[in-house]
Order: C-alpha cells, then sequence, then structure tokens
C-alpha cells in the first residue's frame, strides 16, 4: 500500500492479525474495511486483530533517506515500544542493477561536474578579489581532480567554498 504525500486521515485506523506474538502477515487493512465489507470485528479480542501504527505509509522521510545504491524492501510489521508499527526497511543493489546504477550516477556526477567547472571558470575569470580567485582556482583543481568512487554508497562533488558561494546581494 502506498499512499506517499498523503495525510493520514485522523478517523482511519489499520490492524493486522497477530498469533503467537508474530503479525500473520505483513499486510494491514483498514478498520473500516475489515468491520463495514467482512463482517470482522476488530474489537474482538478472540480474533487476534492489532492496531497497527502506519504513519510511515503517509510520508516520504525513510524514502527519501535512501542512498543512491539503496532502494526499498518490503514492510514488515513489529512491535515497537509495545506498539505495532509498520516498519520500511531497505536493501542494498547488487549484481546487474548495482552495476547500471553505477554507471548512471557516475554519468550524471561527471555531468555535473563539467556544468559547475564550466561556471566556476566564468566566476574566476570575473573576479577581482585575489583571495577569491585563488579560492575560485582551488575549486576548479578540486572540481577537475574528483574521480567517480563506485564503492562509495554516497558520492558527492567538492563543495563549493561559503567565502565564494553566489548568492542573493546583501540587503545593506
Amino acid at each position: 500500500m502506498t499512499l506517499k504525500n498523503a495525510t493520514p486521515p485522523e478517523d482511519r485506523k489499520y490492524y493486522t492479525k497477530i498469533i503467537d506474538g508474530q503479525p500473520v502477515s505483513n499486510i494491514v487493512e483498514d478498520e473500516f474495511d475489515l468491520m463495514n465489507y467482512r463482517n470482522i470485528d476488530v474489537h474482538d479480542p478472540s480474533l487476534n486483530y492489532h492496531l497497527v501504527d502506519c504513519s510511515a505509509m503517509f510520508n516520504n522521510d525513510f524514502e527519501n533517506s535512501l542512498l543512491p545504491y539503496e532502494r526499498l524492501a518490503e514492510t514488515t510489521i513489529e512491535l515497537v515500544d509495545e506498539t505495532w508499527t509498520l516498519v520500511e526497511n531497505k536493501t542494498e543493489l547488487t549484481g546487474e542493477p548495482l552495476a547500471e546504477k553505477q554507471q548512471f550516477v557516475e554519468q550524471q556526477m561527471t555531468f555535473e561536474r563539467d556544468a559547475q567547472v564550466e561556471l566556476a571558470e566564468d566566476y574566476e575569470s570575473k573576479e577581482t578579489d585575489p583571495t577569491k580567485k585563488a579560492t575560485w582556482q582551488q575549486f576548479i583543481t578540486d572540481l577537475e581532480d574528483w574521480t567517480f568512487d563506485p564503492d562509495d554508497k554516497n558520492p558527492v562533488l567538492p563543495p563549493i567554498p561559503e567565502s565564494i558561494r553566489p548568492g542573493p546581494p546583501d540587503a545593506n
């Protein structure tokens, strides 16, 4: 079930069946559907339905935290601080999918690096402050020296130094 970027309805509750302390499946079911369409009384303790915190279904926080070579894995229902909770999981890419993603990331980062070098050279050519000019030159060198490391789980380009970061003019 994917409801990313949705607002969880305040009146909706989700349940799963728990037997011998374990979820029967990783499926959560809407209380309304269980009670009205399947005639299951989730409040009957003999049926072993337990309330599940499904807040993970309604935001992208976990998905946004994935590194380039990770992907979402199957969600699980786990007991967290005495509350059954839908837990998002991740797995690392391997084999051909990893090689393809590494090639894609290398191409994208090389393209971005080349664009940054071109822009930095333009800024450096217009700079009149000798200290800032030297900083631009060092930044260009850092970019040109950058090489893609396929074993780096979160590859990044050299950051632009704060002292030369272009931005809006001072409001003074």
